[in-house]
């Protein structure tokens, strides 16, 4: 029965891309133009996520505290 509620809810109300809106499967989040066109942008701090030399706390973020836990990008 979850199966039918889940099939016509899809109908309804498809999942979207959240980055342009195109109908995509629900597994992937992203549809699949999107997720091709990401790239790794290597090492980051693993706080503010702003890209670095290596996957350790910038200075920005050892000087002062975010008012924020984490970030995560795609």
């Amino acid at each position: 029965m979850r199966w039918l509620i889940d099939s016509l809810l899809e109908l309804v109300y498809p999942e979207l891309c959240p980055a342009c809106d195109e109908p995509t499967p629900r597994a992937l989040g992203l549809c699949t133009a999107c997720a091709e066109s990401l790239y790794e942008l290597g090492a980051a701090c693993d706080l503010c996520a702003d890209p670095q030399e290596a996957p350790l706390r910038c200075r920005r973020c050892r000087r002062v505290r975010p008012p924020f836990s984490s970030v995560t990008a795609p």
